[in-house]
């Protein structure tokens, strides 16, 4: 009995981590396309940002408060994606706000200033500097709040950045008491609340504080920030699949809100990297600096400069393994390939000697049955023979020449794939060496100008597509001639002196070398699907014989 219980209690649980495994990779995935989707979310976040742009532009002529609030929308949207473009409306809105008769207006545009450089995490002195000069007796309302908060988070980021423990415990209780001020002033702040508890070791507490009212369909900042103070907590109690899940969500919502400025992706690379996903660890860390390099984040960089190396090299090494087993395995298909081709070729040959020892045999039984049959008819079949032979043996020779002609396609393209991959190896490890080079160096701007230029991957782009013009034409030497033939006399293809294949021509080669699927097309040429469409409708349309256009190109070669 007792043994059955136990078994059912198991078999509960596991059936519990399956559900909770796959609940995980829905996390994951939603993270991973909204990743891909970036592209989409940015231009909302940049249609946004014209708009409220727009806005500030067309109240020049409203009051200094008025003004003010414009710009304030402004700076809040740029706050977490522009550090650059932040701090360059603060200092506009702080020129506005000085000619308000209002201190309220004044010390917000500073704290605003001090906010961004707070923010960096490399101009916290600077961020104090300009924090002490204000008057806390002259706020009132919401400002004094922000006074607080802007106190709370600049005493943080010096405790943080003190070496001595004095001197860091100093801060903090000076940053403690900041807190309590604010959340006087702010008793709804759900995430310093929040924090104050988890500082205070009273985890269900904080949990219950940012849990309330969150729902897993909320797509706003602050649900993000939850959603990490959640993770945050589950860390503290040793809750790496909670973590992981909360973490997921806090990303996805600062992919859809177009955040550049974060912590929940970076944190959820290195836990994936200590699992073993590097694949994954590796495109959320870069994502993560792209973003930070983007935002100009300084501090965010810092804190992944330690990981990038580590997580880099990994995934190299799993690279060259994947490309070393890519090597096997395109020698053991060059090797298959020779072997079936000497098998056809012997197949074929027996085939057609069985075909005429069959042909002859029928013929000597007719001629046996047929005895009294004239001489002369005998000679017209025995001619017959030998045509039907000749015509054999001319259309064997067509085949050979189509199979020798494969062949050599195949064998040149392996040659060229291997060559290729040999040499983006050796330059990829010489980036690799250089990055580490830099990164040992500490020399984070040059690392940063290393990883942020576009230059080496245009350049391999730009080399591949040559080389592949190359070995293509060198196969059809008459291949663009040939094409402008089927095309109309005044639609023909011209290409610059530089070029030898340009993208439409491309499209049709890959066709020619067999590949007709337009996403594999689309990928090779880093365009899109509706691009290769595009551009085969335009060649189409102007075609000699538009409806016969694709079945006169593939007869032709």
């Amino acid at each position: 009995m007792k043994k059955s219980i136990l078994m059912f209690i198991m078999f509960c649980l596991s059936m519990q981590t399956i559900a909770s495994t796959k609940e995980m990779e829905q996390y994951i995935s939603a993270l991973d396309k909204a990743i891909t989707e970036r592209g989409k979310y940015m231009l909302i976040k940049e249609n946004r940002i014209d708009r409220l742009k727009n806005l500030a532009v067309q109240s020049r002529d409203n009051t200094p408060e008025q003004q003010y609030g414009n710009y304030a929308a402004l700076i809040n949207e740029y706050m977490n994606y522009s550090l650059d473009s932040a701090l360059h409306y603060a200092k506009i809105a702080k020129s506005v706000a000085l000619k308000a008769d209002n201190y309220n207006l004044r010390a917000d545009a500073e704290m605003n200033i001090a906010y961004i450089y707070n923010l960096t995490g490399l101009m916290t002195k600077d961020a104090y500097d300009i924090f002490s000069r204000l008057d806390r007796d002259a706020l009132s309302g919401k400002y004094i709040s922000r006074y607080y908060i802007l106190g709370l988070q600049i005493y943080y980021n010096l405790a943080n950045q003190a070496f001595d423990s004095k001197v860091n415990a100093k801060y903090r209780t000076i940053a403690q008491a900041y807190r309590d001020s604010a959340l006087y002033y702010s008793p709804d702040n759900e995430i310093i609340k929040a924090n104050k508890y988890i500082e205070d070791g009273n985890y269900e507490k904080a949990r219950n504080i940012v849990s309330e009212g969150l729902s897993e369909h909320m797509t706003s900042p602050d649900a993000a920030a939850r959603f990490h103070v959640l993770a945050k907590i589950c860390g503290l109690q040793n809750n790496a699949t909670q973590r992981k899940q909360y973490l997921a969500q806090a990303a996805l919502l600062d992919m859809i809100n177009g955040t550049r400025e974060y912590m929940a992706l970076q944190e959820l690379a290195r836990m994936l990297y200590d699992e073993g996903d590097t694949e994954r660890a590796y495109r959320y860390i870069h994502r993560s600096i792209s973003d930070a390099i983007a935002c100009n984040a300084r501090s965010r960089m810092l804190e992944m400069s330690k990981d990038i190396p580590i997580i880099d090299t990994d995934y190299d090494r799993k690279q060259a393994e994947t490309k070393f087993k890519l090597y096997t395995a395109c020698m053991a298909i060059g090797i298959l390939s020779v072997l079936l081709l000497a098998v056809s070729i012997y197949v074929h040959k027996r085939n057609r000697k069985l075909q005429a020892a069959k042909l002859l045999q029928e013929n000597l039984n007719m001629q046996l049955e047929a005895g009294n049959m004239e001489q002369s008819r005998l000679n017209e079949e025995l001619r017959r023979l030998n045509g039907n032979l000749q015509r054999a043996n001319s259309e064997w020779e067509v085949l050979n020449g189509k199979l020798q002609q494969a062949n050599r396609i195949k064998e040149e393209y392996i040659t060229l794939f291997i060559n290729m991959c040999s040499q983006y190896l050796s330059k990829m490890e010489s980036y690799r060496n250089n990055l580490k080079k830099i990164a040992a160096q500490r020399n984070f701007d040059m690392l940063y100008n290393a990883i942020k230029s576009d230059f080496e991957i245009n350049k391999e782009i730009d080399e591949f597509y040559m080389q592949f013009d190359k070995a293509f034409l060198h196969l059809f030497p008459t291949f663009v001639d040939d094409f402008n033939k089927l095309l109309q006399p005044d639609c023909k293809i011209k290409l610059k002196s530089d070029e030898r294949l340009n993208t439409e021509l491309r499209i049709f080669a890959l066709t020619r070398l067999g590949i007709h699927d337009s996403e594999k097309v689309a990928a090779f040429l880093r365009c899109s699907v509706s691009t290769i469409y595009n551009y085969r409708t335009k060649m189409k349309n102007r075609a000699i014989d538009r409806d016969n256009f694709e079945e006169k190109f593939m007869n032709r070669y």
